[in-house]
């Protein structure tokens, strides 16, 4: 057999190398020794760490679970409180007060209203066709001038998730009183401004006075001026009227023109469309006669498109249908 230190052919049973002269269990000994020493020492659980046991292993599948099912937990209640995004405002639009802005649309003019405190239903703003050769045809032939009013309410049910019955007791409770005998139409669920609203509509006959010319009262001076313009070359009596003697204390108006009325029996046709923020609820309502219902009806669909909702509730309101509660 060859010689483990100098492959010399040896004889077979012999104890060392006659080449080398190495004997063979020293050599055997001495690679043994080596060998140990270069391998480091492992510390007295490597045994056990190096192959989990069987209870190791069930604790480290119930861990992973948790801290799964924790994460989850906490990515959600981060989702739940924040505000879902709409639509950027533009530069152009009217900031309404809660909470609430509105582009309107070409041909409209908006008279915003501050309704910033209000613990009742407020007028935020009345929006009117001014110059506007349709709606005079239509006042002129019996119709009303077509306009479209907003109003927040502090405190109501969200509008997305209110029941007919809530919408009506809160939100239309105030229709009820324009119209002699209400007719509740279909409701829609829509989307404004990325969140959930509701499209209304109702109609009834309604016995009204409209007035068609306003009345002019003007105090005497003033009075005297303008029936002179009216009637040139006429004469015109003025008169003073004291209570205690001195100029000034007392001075009568006077009635130029005492305007034009026409009453009668109509059938009211009301378009309207709700949305809430965070602390309050928009109504857009239209108001016209029936033969004027897609006026009014294209006109909240309009109008609709350009709400913008600043004051946005949280994510966890909408799902939960927590009321739109002013702060």
């Amino acid at each position: 057999m060859p010689c483990p230190n100098c492959q010399a052919e040896t004889p077979a049973g012999a104890t060392d190398c006659a080449a080398c002269g190495v004997v063979f269990e020293k050599w055997l000994k001495r690679q043994q020794n080596v060998a140990a020493a270069s391998t480091p020492a492992l510390p007295p659980d490597a045994a056990g760490s190096a192959a989990p046991g069987p209870e190791a292993e069930e604790a480290f599948d119930k861990t992973i679970p948790l801290i799964a099912g924790g994460v989850a937990a906490a990515i959600f209640v981060v989702f739940a409180l924040m505000k879902p995004s709409g639509q950027p405002v533009p530069a152009s639009a009217t900031v309404l007060s809660g909470g609430f802005a509105l582009k309107v649309p070409d041909g409209w003019t908006v008279k915003p209203v501050d309704c910033d405190g209000a613990k009742e239903p407020c007028t935020a703003a009345t929006i009117s066709k001014e110059d506007d050769p349709a709606a005079a045809a239509a006042e002129a032939s019996g119709g009303f001038p077509l306009g479209v009013t907003a109003t927040v309410f502090p405190d109501g049910p969200r509008a997305g998730s209110a029941t007919d019955e809530q919408l009506d007791a809160t939100y239309l409770a105030g229709w009820k009183g324009q119209l002699d005998r209400f007719n509740a139409g279909p409701r829609e669920r829509i989307e404004v401004d990325g969140l959930r609203g509701v499209r209304l509509s109702a109609n009834g006959p309604k016995h009204e006075r409209v007035e068609i010319r306003k009345p002019l009262i003007l105090k005497e001076a003033q009075a005297v001026a303008e029936l002179r313009k009216r009637n040139p070359g006429k004469s015109v009596i003025s008169y003073e009227a004291r209570m205690s003697g001195k100029p000034g204390d007392f001075i009568p108006e006077v009635v130029v023109d005492p305007g034009e009325y026409r009453e009668g029996d109509y059938e009211i046709a009301l378009e309207a469309m709700l949305v809430s923020g965070r602390g309050h609820t928009l109504l857009l309502s239209c108001r016209a006669q029936l033969h004027q219902t897609h006026d009014c009806d294209s006109a909240i669909d309009d109008f609709a498109k350009n709400v913008r909702v600043v004051d946005r509730p949280r994510r966890l309101d909408v799902w939960l249908g927590k009321p739109a509660k002013a702060p």
